[in-house]
């Protein structure tokens, strides 16, 4: 987050602020003391046109090059394999985190699991 942050020559509370989240917040993602949540990597993506590729490995290009970007189907299917990757041979740890992310990104989701159960 931080070469994002200086790449497009914000401070941290410019950035906070952009991201919607407090100061200090988003000081503990950055220096990696919390673990980042899925809505603020989507945020990162759509604002700062930051490759979910690199953003998540820290390969390949740290900006998508609009021109070349996938279509909205094709980026779907790219985020769903990489999840249905990390879930499959993922620990019971990451998976929990998933679901949490998830589930803070789209409430109605919980909300009609637990109406399931």
């Amino acid at each position: 987050m931080r070469k994002v942050r200086k790449r497009c020559g914000l401070s941290q509370k410019k950035m906070a602020a952009m991201l919607g989240i407090a100061t200090s917040t988003y000081q503990y993602y950055e220096r990696g003391e919390r673990d980042t949540p899925a809505h603020i990597f989507c945020k990162l993506v759509t604002m700062f046109k930051v490759s979910p590729r690199w953003l998540l490995t820290g390969e390949g290009e740290m900006f998508m090059d609009l021109e070349s970007a996938p279509s909205e189907d094709e980026t779907l299917r790219a985020i769903i394999s990489f999840i249905r990757a990390i879930w499959d041979k993922g620990n019971e740890k990451e998976k929990n985190w998933f679901e949490i992310q998830f589930q803070k990104c789209f409430p109605e989701f919980a909300e009609r699991r637990n109406t399931r159960t």
